[in-house]
């Protein structure tokens, strides 16, 4: 036998605390100590990778939105195209900045007071956002109707794409750093 130790890459955890005080129904405490979890340094090396990686998909899945965002701002406003484009910025940063806050925040005390506006901001964003994508999915269609449907499910899924991948590269750099003294 060797005395080569085999490492897992499950993480060591306790249960999170269940507060059943409001109304009898569970839901996980606020309190800054409620995620415990203890992650290995080749484990958290590997999160931040993923978040990386993650960054750069959106970055990428982006300059496909805010192209068709702009696109479709500038045909439902009537503005020019670089005003829309800075809206378009605005939306689609207003969503990742959004979520990042949700994200970070949600070991501490102050999720709770940025929880409703945070989740509010992300979802109109992500409506307008499906809305506004689908519009200029649609707009260069021919008038088949395959076409239309396939640019309507373009427009939903990518708004969809950019914002789940926030969340889970947010997730991974937050959980990637966590006590690594930064």
């Amino acid at each position: 036998m060797s005395d080569i130790t085999l490492v897992t890459s499950r993480p060591v955890t306790t249960p999170m605390k269940r507060d059943t005080s409001r109304n009898g129904k569970a839901s996980i405490s606020s309190s800054p100590d409620r995620c415990k979890e203890k992650f290995l340094p080749s484990q958290k090396k590997m999160f931040r990778h993923g978040a990386i990686f993650a960054a750069v998909v959106i970055a990428t899945l982006m300059l496909l939105s805010l192209t068709h965002l702009a696109e479709g701002i500038a045909r439902t406003t009537g503005v020019g195209f670089y005003r829309a484009f800075a809206m378009a910025v605005g939306i689609d940063m207003g969503l990742i900045a959004a979520e990042a806050i949700r994200v970070i925040t949600a070991t501490t005390a102050l999720f709770e007071r940025v929880k409703t506006h945070s989740s509010v901001i992300v979802w109109v964003t992500v409506i307008l956002s499906m809305f506004l994508n689908a519009l200029a999915f649609c707009e260069r269609v021919d008038a088949d109707s395959h076409h239309i449907a396939l640019g309507i499910v373009f427009g939903i899924v990518l708004p969809l794409l950019v914002y789940l991948l926030t969340r889970i590269g947010a997730v991974l750099w937050v959980a990637g750093r966590r006590e690594a003294g930064v």
